[in-house]
């Protein structure tokens, strides 16, 4: 499990608030299917970052991603990271009873995939900013598939 240490936090997010202020409309993601400048980006992990507001759950919670790859994965990333919560990737094509595993073994909170990916961009509001945590908060983890 990676730890946040708060001042990185900081300044990782300072950074991006820098690309956001000095280069909004450049490109800052694509994919076969999307192209997301840094603007686009902000918004739509705004988006997901209020979604995850409604949960009641502490800072650490984990949120489960399961969105095809691309743009979609940092984009939900981004908006965990901004609740304060620790993002944890699965293939989409991992059988069911590996991801169920994964969702209790984790406590996840949440499972983004892409239906739910598409209901929050079409439907939440954006929330700015991100919550400021300490420096025992989770960022991620990472289940392998136990062959390494």
């Amino acid at each position: 499990m990676r730890f946040f240490d708060s001042s990185s936090a900081d300044q990782w997010f300072s950074a991006w608030q820098r690309h956001l202020d000095e280069i909004p409309q450049s490109l800052a993601l694509s994919d076969s299917n999307e192209s997301l400048t840094f603007a686009q980006v902000d918004i739509l992990s705004g988006k997901i970052y209020s979604k995850l507001l409604s949960l009641d759950a502490p800072f650490g919670s984990v949120a489960l991603v399961r969105t095809s790859r691309g743009v979609r994965n940092f984009v939900a990333m981004l908006g965990i990271l901004k609740r304060g919560f620790a993002y944890l990737l699965a293939d989409p094509s991992m059988p069911e009873d590996r991801i169920d595993f994964i969702r209790r073994d984790s406590s996840a909170v949440c499972v983004i995939d892409d239906c739910l990916y598409e209901d929050i961009i079409a439907n939440e509001s954006c929330k700015p900013g991100y919550e400021q945590v300490d420096d025992h908060v989770p960022a991620y983890l990472v289940y392998t598939s136990g062959t390494t």
